[in-house]
This record gives structure tokens, C-alpha cells and sequence, in this order.
């Protein structure tokens, strides 16, 4: 369903930021367990990765089980993306692919994360997504290895 690693490579090697791409594939809609293409949209590049965040919102997920003081690195969102999420929604090749990000805004005093699958911070949302590029609501981030990287 994934293009080959090839033609993602030379479609990585040529996005711009806020182009959309095709990686992995998920159920989409509510009551259909079909997977469908996930869309992401580019937001971020450099020389090693680049920034991915998901053109729809894939899933309803509680942050925590619990009304809890938790941070990101204990939470149950966390912990589901990068698990059951991304067992379902990439394959054992895609996962090569995935770059874990740094995530180090995780609440005050919380310690830093490395994430295949993550939110993006709020500092990352107001830096890297505004008016006019599509990029609204709560939705999934990856990083993907740059093809030259």
C-alpha cells in the first residue's frame, strides 16, 4: 500500500513544506475496519529528517485512563502511539524509517522522550503551524529519515 522505498525516498527528497505525502495506513472511519492511506503533510525538514504530522485526526484517545498528574512520558496516549498505533499503522519496513524524535517540552520537570509517534508540543504548533497551512486540531507527528541522511 506504502509506495517503495525508492519512490519515498525520491518523493521525500523532493517535498517542500506543507505537501502532502502518503505513509502507512489506517482505519479512518468510524465503524470500518478498512485501512486507508494515512496523508500527512510536511511541516518541518532538515538535513537529517523530516517532519510529518497527519492531514486527519486517526483516532479518539483519552490522554491518560485516569485524572492524573502525568506527564507526556507516562501517559497512556503516549504509550498506545508508539505501540499499538504503530504496530497497526506501519509496517516492519516503515518502522525502519521512522527517526524517534527528541520530544523535551514534556511538562515542568518532566524528563525528555525519544518518540517514533508523538503530539507535537505547543511550542511546535504555534512555531510550525499557523493560518493558511492546514495544520489544525490534535493529530499523530512522525519523523522519517531523509533520504540522504
Amino acid at each position: 500500500m506504502n509506495p517503495a522505498p525508492d519512490l519515498l525516498a525520491q518523493r521525500l527528497a523532493q517535498a517542500r513544506v506543507n505537501d502532502p505525502l502518503e505513509f502507512g495506513a489506517y482505519s479512518q472511519s468510524s465503524g470500518d475496519d478498512r485501512k486507508e492511506p494515512i496523508q500527512w503533510r510536511l511541516l518541518d525538514r532538515s538535513d537529517r529528517s523530516v517532519l510529518l504530522l497527519s492531514d486527519r485526526i486517526l483516532d479518539c484517545r483519552r490522554y491518560h485512563h485516569t485524572f492524573a498528574e502525568t506527564t507526556w512520558r507516562g501517559c497512556d496516549l503516549r504509550a498506545w502511539l508508539n505501540g499499538e498505533f504503530c504496530a497497526a499503522a506501519f509496517t516492519d519496513e516503515d518502522r525502519t524509517l521512522l527517526e524517534p524524535a527528541a520530544c523535551t517540552d514534556n511538562g515542568n520537570g518532566a524528563p525528555d522522550t525519544a518518540d517514533s509517534v508523538f503530539l507535537l508540543s505547543v511550542k511546535e504548533v504555534r512555531t510550525l503551524t499557523g493560518p493558511g497551512n492546514g495544520a489544525h486540531g490534535v493529530r499523530p507527528a512522525i519523523r522519517l529519515r531523509s533520504p540522504t541522511a
